[in-house]
């Protein structure tokens, strides 16, 4: 008498992989390369960027700062920064 056993999935030949998940592959290491062109465009263009617009903004404050009310000025005489001294000086 003979028992025919089913086929263990070692012995089992493999399959291909199948277009849906070729498709998914592709699609996937598409994003992942997106997302790290973006990461090199922020750590290359961006950062220095605003590293500069950072130290503009400083060196104007500073120079405000130092200017104080002075003579003839009056107390009102605004001494901080506005939306408008900060395009300005960024260049917006």
């Amino acid at each position: 008498m003979t028992t025919s056993s089913p086929k263990s999935p070692e012995t089992q030949p493999a399959q291909p992989p199948s277009k849906a998940s070729t498709i998914r592959l592709i699609v996937l290491l598409g994003v992942l390369a997106t997302v790290v062109v973006m990461l090199l465009v922020d750590l290359l263009v961006f950062g220095p960027a605003a590293k500069k617009a950072q130290e503009r903004l400083e060196a104007e404050a500073s120079a405000k700062m130092r200017a104080g009310v002075g003579e003839g000025g009056s107390a009102g005489t605004q001494h901080f920064f506005t939306s408008k001294d900060v395009e300005r000086v960024v260049g917006r």
